[in-house]
């Protein structure tokens, strides 16, 4: 019987390529925008445009899953502020609808570690342009939170609670 053995080489590989552009001093991984997919990090270097496209599934287990796409355009402009574009889809329970659109914009007070913590502003002015689909909006009163109200299966509804009117 015969056995072969191959022993493995390995090659080394040198990558050259320019580093990623810097915001104002900042870390290169804070001058990429999101930090997590709900956190903005610092303002984009100007010139940048970060596009991103974000899916969330929020599944409970007394109603269908409800379905969101973000997509989102910014752009890094001088002296520190940014603008960005976010468009919101929803599908729930069968409707599928094209639900927000928003303007943003940021500004970061000073150069990166300038002022203690690097602190921006942000404002956002969003625009509703289809229906309510669900619990969003202004708050229900609570003995209607819930699939089919808060306090549907409860004594509370029924029998003198604090809730019954």
């Amino acid at each position: 019987m015969s056995v072969r053995a191959q022993t493995a080489q390995s090659e080394s590989i040198i990558v050259n390529a320019e580093s990623l552009p810097s915001a104002y001093g900042a870390p290169t991984s804070f001058s990429q925008s999101r930090f997590s997919p709900l956190t903005n990090a610092y303002v984009l270097p100007p010139g940048a445009v970060y596009a991103s496209l974000i899916y969330e599934d929020d599944v409970v287990h007394f109603r269908p899953p409800d379905h969101r796409w973000t997509q989102e355009v910014e752009i890094g402009l001088p002296y520190r502020i940014n603008v960005a574009f976010e468009n919101n889809i929803q599908h729930f329970d069968g409707d599928t609808q094209d639900a927000t659109f928003s303007v943003e914009a940021r500004y970061a007070f000073a150069n990166w570690d300038k002022i203690p913590l690097n602190p921006t502003i942000f404002a956002e002015y969003k625009f509703g342009l289809g229906n309510i689909l669900h619990d969003e909006g202004a708050p229900t009163p609570a003995h209607k939170f819930g699939p089919g109200g808060f306090d549907k299966d409860s004594s509370f509804s029924r029998g003198g609670g604090a809730c019954a009117r």
